[in-house]
C-alpha cells in the first residue's frame, strides 16, 4: 500500500531543485563581510560611561579576528581554532548596541530637561522681574510726588523707602540669578560632556589614542564659552616631555613612540573621569584639562601628572627608557579664550623648563594661583 501520493512529494522535490539551483555558499566571503561589519561598528561606536570608544573598538577588533581567523575571543572567553563562539558574539553585539541606544536616549532626556529647566527659569524670572519693577515704579512715583511738595521730611522718607525698594529688588534678582545658574550649571556641564564625547568620536591621535588638535580646539572653545556662564574652575596643563629628541636619537623612533603611548596611558589612569580631557598638542606635547575646586587641588593635579610621566619605563635592548616632563598650568579666568588660555599655560611651561625641568609651574597672571612650583626631581 502506498504511504503517500505523488502530490505529497512534489513540494519536497521542488525545494530540493531550488536548493540545487542556488550558488554554493562562500564561507570565507561571509566571514570577511562579518569581520568588516564588526570593525565598522567598533570604529563608529559611541563613548560609554564604563568603556571608552577606543576600548570598544579594540573589543570589536578582537571579535572580528575571532570570527575571521578563529583566534580566542576577547572578554576572557575560551575558544579553539575550529569552534567559534557565535552565541557569545551575538550577545556582545546585542549588549553593545543596547547600551549605546540607552545612552542616546538618556542624553536626549537630559537635553529636554535642560531646555525645560531653562524655559521654566526664564518664565519665573520674567514674572518676578515684572513684579519687582512694578514695586520700584510705585516707589519712584511716590518719590516724584514728594519731590513736588515742600515737605522735606516726606521727601527724605520717600527717598529712603525708594532706595530700600531698589536694593531689595536688586538683591532678590541677584540671588535668583545665582540660584538659577547653579541649578543649570550641573546639567549644562553634564550635557556639555556628552556633546563633547560625541564630537570627539574619530578625533583621536592615531599613535597615542589621545585627542588630536581638532578635538583640542573644539573642546577648549566649548570650555571657555561655558566658563563665562557657569564659573568653571577648569585648569589647563601643557605637558612637554623633557629631552625627547635625545630619546629618539639614543633609542630610536620606535622607542620614542612607545614612550608617548605610555605617557597617555599613565595619565589616563590618573585622570579617568569623563570631564577630564587628554589631547596630543604636538609631537611630544600634551594638553590635560581638569576641573579643580581650589588652587591647592590644581597644584596637586599638576604633581600627579608629573609623577605619571615619571612612572613611564620602557625596556629597550637591556636598558630602560625613562623620561620626565615640564608642565605649565593655567586656571581658566574670566575673559579667557582658547588662544589666551594656551598662551598662559605655554608661558608657565617654559618657566618650568628654565627653572630646571621636571617640575610644574603655574601662570603668574591668574588669581588664587598655587604658590611657587614643585621642586626639581632627579632622574
Amino acid at each position: 500500500m502506498a504511504t503517500g501520493s505523488s502530490d505529497d512529494a512534489a513540494p519536497s522535490d521542488e525545494r530540493a531543485r531550488e536548493a540545487s539551483d542556488r550558488p554554493p555558499l562562500d564561507v570565507d566571503e561571509c566571514l570577511d563581510a562579518l569581520a568588516a561589519a564588526l570593525r565598522t561598528w567598533g570604529r563608529l561606536s559611541l563613548e560609554l560611561p564604563n568603556c571608552a570608544s577606543r576600548e570598544t573598538s579594540d573589543l570589536f577588533e578582537g571579535w572580528a579576528r575571532h570570527a575571521l581567523l578563529g583566534e580566542p575571543p576577547p572578554e576572557g572567553l575560551q575558544s579553539s581554532k575550529t569552534a567559534r563562539s557565535w552565541a557569545d558574539l551575538n550577545r556582545f553585539v546585542r549588549r553593545q548596541r543596547t547600551e549605546e541606544r540607552d545612552r542616546v536616549l538618556s542624553n536626549l532626556e537630559d537635553l529636554h530637561e535642560v531646555l525645560w529647566l531653562l524655559i521654566d527659569s526664564l518664565g519665573k524670572a520674567a514674572t518676578a522681574d515684572r513684579r519687582g519693577d512694578g514695586r520700584v515704579r510705585e516707589r519712584l512715583e511716590a518719590l516724584r510726588t514728594a519731590a513736588r511738595s515742600e515737605d522735606t521730611g516726606k521727601l527724605r522718607a520717600e527717598a529712603n523707602a525708594t532706595a530700600h525698594a531698589v536694593e531689595g529688588v536688586i538683591d532678590v534678582r541677584a540671588a535668583r540669578h545665582r540660584a538659577q545658574i547653579e541649578l543649570l550649571s550641573t546639567k549644562v556641564e553634564e550635557l556639555s560632556a556628552d556633546l563633547v564625547d560625541a564630537q570627539r568620536k574619530g578625533a583621536q591621535d592615531d599613535l597615542t589614542g589621545a585627542y588630536n588638535r581638532s578635538a583640542i580646539d573644539d573642546y577648549l572653545n566649548r570650555v571657555t564659552r561655558l566658563g563665562e556662564l557657569i564659573g568653571s574652575r577648569a585648569v589647563l596643563y601643557l605637558v612637554d616631555v623633557d629631552h625627547f629628541k635625545w630619546v629618539n636619537d639614543r633609542y630610536g623612533h620606535l622607542a620614542g613612540d612607545e614612550v608617548l603611548k605610555q605617557i597617555v596611558k599613565r595619565i589616563r589612569k590618573v585622570f579617568g573621569r569623563r570631564e577630564d580631557f587628554i589631547g596630543r598638542y604636538g609631537g611630544d606635547e600634551f594638553i590635560v584639562v581638569t576641573q579643580s575646586r581650589s588652587a591647592e587641588e590644581a597644584s596637586n593635579n599638576g604633581e600627579r601628572i608629573l609623577m605619571a610621566v615619571r612612572d613611564v619605563e620602557i625596556p629597550f635592548e637591556g636598558d630602560t627608557v625613562r623620561v620626565s616632563a615640564s608642565i605649565g598650568g593655567a586656571m581658566l579666568v574670566p575673559g579667557d579664550d582658547p588662544k589666551s588660555w594656551i598662551a598662559r599655560g605655554d608661558g608657565a611651561m617654559y618657566e618650568a623648563k628654565r627653572s630646571g625641568r621636571c617640575r610644574v609651574s603655574f601662570a603668574s597672571d591668574e588669581s588664587d594661583e598655587p604658590e611657587g612650583s614643585s621642586p626639581p626631581v632627579s632622574d
